[in-house]
């Protein structure tokens, strides 16, 4: 790391930011770990806040309540009939049930 750059180290990510004014990744983002990096930069007359939003991704595996779904239905039943509600659990909170 030189003189003209620091790290700013934020839920459990680390982001560096250069003198120049540029930011970079210095680790991978993880939007279920930390969805928003909150950052000061200071001198001697100003600081200036800067927010990181992490957009998440759908990247998790939704979860199903069984492995195997069995279902019966009559030959005879009419169109729209209901056949059955899943149930899944998915971690990317953005995307729901």
């Amino acid at each position: 790391m030189s003189s003209q750059e620091f790290i700013v180290s934020a839920c459990c990510h680390v982001i560096r930011l250069c003198l120049s004014g540029i930011l970079t990744l210095a680790g991978r983002l993880d939007y279920e770990a930390c969805s928003q990096y909150r950052l000061v930069v200071a001198d001697d007359d100003t600081s200036q806040l800067i927010i990181v939003d992490v957009l998440n991704v759908n990247d998790e595996t939704p979860q199903f309540s069984q492995s195997v779904y069995h279902v019966f239905l009559s030959e005879h039943c009419p169109l729209h009939t209901f056949v059955i509600q899943l149930v899944a659990t998915d971690a990317d909170s953005c995307h729901g049930n």
